[in-house]
């Protein structure tokens, strides 16, 4: 179970951004999040990731009413809306792989990702096959919670 406690934030220098954000969120559950453009979706999903030091905001993130790991592998995974951001685009594919630790071809099947692609530059794929080499970076069996944001954005259909 993931439980988010009164979460609140504010850009340096800003107004608060989020104030006292609290839900909890079952294993198995989909959830979406939905607001106007700069509400703070995005800074959330960053907070709950921990993209955002905790020492950043107030508020508490819980994963099975334990904090989330820091220096470790995070169980709470983001895909970004803008797979660039995420990933090296001077490296081959393989290579974006393999820091990830993906070793596990079906997985890359499943996402249609063919074993042509894994000599590429990052730089030479589309959005849309960015964003499933993203995609197969973080879901793994040490991901418990998906975090997607506007996930569909780059996807090809």
């Amino acid at each position: 179970m993931l439980e988010i406690a009164n979460i609140s934030y504010a850009y340096p220098k800003q107004e608060r951004l989020l104030d006292d954000i609290s839900f909890t969120v079952k294993k198995g559950t989909i959830l979406g999040i939905y607001g106007n453009s700069g509400c703070g979706k995005t800074t959330l999903a960053r907070i709950i990731a921990g993209y955002i030091p905790n020492s950043q905001y107030t508020g508490s993130v819980l994963l099975s009413k334990k904090a989330v790991p820091v220096n470790s592998y995070c169980p709470i995974q983001l895909l970004f809306q803008n797979p660039e951001t995420s990933i090296n685009n001077s490296w081959t594919v393989k290579k974006a792989l393999k820091e990830a630790n993906i070793s596990d071809s079906s997985i890359l099947e499943h996402l249609g990702i063919p074993n042509e692609f894994l000599n590429r530059k990052v730089n030479e794929l589309s959005q849309g096959e960015m964003q499933r080499i993203a995609l197969a970076r973080i879901v793994n069996e040490r991901t418990e919670v998906l975090i997607a944001d506007e996930i569909s954005t780059m996807l090809d259909s």
